[in-house]
This record gives C-alpha cells, structure tokens and sequence, in this order.
C-alpha cells in the first residue's frame, strides 16, 4: 500500500510537470516493492521525458527480468532505444511485442515510424496499414501514412488518410494542412484554401497557415488575398525569411517595386538558415 502511495504521488508529479519530483516518488515506490512493474514503467517514461534513454532502458529490462511477457515494456524498451538512434535494436523489440500481442497496433505504428526514418517508405506504408488494419481510430497513424503518400505523390491517397484522420479528429489542425498541401499539388486549389482557412480556424497562430492560403491565392492570382495573407504570417513570425521572399513576389505583381525591393533585402538579411 506504502509503494502504491509512493506511485501516485508520482502520477501527480507527472501531471504537473514535475519530473524530477516524479522521478524521486517512483523510485521511492521500488525501493519498498522492487518487483512493482507499473512504477519501473513510469520511472521508464519519465526518464524518456528528460531524455534520459539509457536509464529508461534499464527500467524496461526490469520489467522484462520480471515479466518477459510484457509487450509493454518491449515496446516502450524500442521507443528508448529508437531515440538513442538504435534503429535495428528497435525494431527487435517492436517485433518481438508483436510476436506477444499480434494485434499491438502501436507496435506497428512504431515500426512504421523507424521504417520512414530509415526512408523505407514502402515498409512504413506497410507496418502503418497493418496497425491501421487493427486499429480503425488511429488518427496518428492515418496522419503518418498521408505524409509518406504525399512524398511518394500519392496525392489522392494522402487525402484519404487525412480525410479520414479529420473525421476521427475534426479539430486536427495538421491533417486539415497536410490535406490542403496534398490538394494544392492536385491544382485543387479552392479545396486547399478552404482547408487552409479551416487550420487557420483551430490554430489562428500558426503563421504558416497564413503562408500556405497565401501561397493559393498567389496562384489563382488574387494578390490582395495574397498580400493580406502574408503580412499576418510576417505579423505573427517577423523573422521568417521566405515570408519576405513571397511578399516580394506579390508586392511585384501589384506593382509596388520598391516594396518588393525592400522585402528581398530584408529575406536576404535573415538569410536561408530562416526559410
């Protein structure tokens, strides 16, 4: 009961953000009850949070000395052992999760995610169908694969799975932008800006959704929608050097040529290390 307790104080100290706090009550929970599998798990995940990967690690072999059968701890052991950029040793536990729980849809999900790190993209198109297969709600997996898709020029495929992502997240301010990129590259672009405006909406300050809406009015030659657009992503970012290059190209096709002449400087005074 005393661990437990300990456990809890924990939990608290996670919620609110207090790591090190976190850390201390876990560790005093394991040294009352040095087999307690949840609290090796969340010393584990705290240890992650702080980037401490290599103490995360041996938590997770605890838990597997203690229970070799638990998917969990192979699973958070590969999580670990991706962030220390030990690719392979990931994909061991992952599969080796998977082999306890066939239908681990987050397992799969994360080998997904080292198979597009590694740019295998047609095996982390595969691992994220299998986890989607399992999993029909996984809004982050159906986000991932629409990203492949859309650098494989899958286009109407990403769409898809950002469709689908929205319909299980209407709120989701990235699959409305990833959509909106995938549509713009079909030459859809009253489809683009309106899931443009849609990010906008969830997240008015995310100076990019400006820059993206401004990007299809620049192409359907509404340079005042254009204009508007970008100098509210300057407003909210002052220091984004590609901002400046695209107001310089409206400015020039609304004739005003020393303004564009001013916004290419001040593009080539922040410099490319900005874009």
């Amino acid at each position: 009961e005393y661990a437990y307790a300990y456990v809890s104080i924990g939990d608290v100290k996670v919620k609110l953000n207090d790591l090190e706090g976190a850390l201390t009550a876990y560790t005093k929970a394991i040294e009352i009850d040095s087999e307690y599998m949840y609290a090796y798990q969340e010393r584990g995940k705290t240890y992650t949070k702080l980037k401490q990967y290599n103490a995360a690690i041996n938590d997770y072999n605890k838990m597997i000395e203690i229970d070799p059968r638990s998917k969990f701890a192979y699973a958070l052991r590969g999580d670990a052992k991706y962030e220390i950029e030990d690719t392979q040793g990931a994909i061991v536990d992952y599969n080796k999760a998977i082999d306890l729980d066939p239908v681990f849809a987050y397992a799969y999900a994360n080998i997904g995610d080292v198979k597009a790190n590694l740019n295998d993209l047609e095996g982390a198109i595969a691992a994220y169908t299998k986890a989607i297969e399992i999993d029909h709600e996984y809004e982050y997996v159906y986000g991932e694969r629409g990203k492949i898709y859309i650098e494989l020029e899958e286009y109407n495929a990403a769409i898809d799975d950002f469709s689908q992502a929205i319909q299980i997240n209407p709120k989701s301010e990235f699959a409305f932008n990833m959509r909106g990129i995938a549509r713009f590259n079909l030459k859809d672009y009253k489809a683009a800006s309106s899931d443009y405006t849609k990010a906008i909406s969830i997240n008015p300050a995310n100076e990019y959704n400006y820059q993206r809406r401004a990007s299809v009015s620049y192409v359907i030659e509404d340079y005042q929608a254009a204009l508007d657009d970008i100098n509210k992503a300057i407003s909210i970012n002052p220091s984004i050097g590609i901002f400046y290059n695209a107001r310089a190209d409206i400015k020039m096709e609304l004739g005003d040529n020393d303004g564009a002449i001013s916004d290419y400087s001040k593009a080539a005074e922040l410099g490319k290390g900005n874009d």
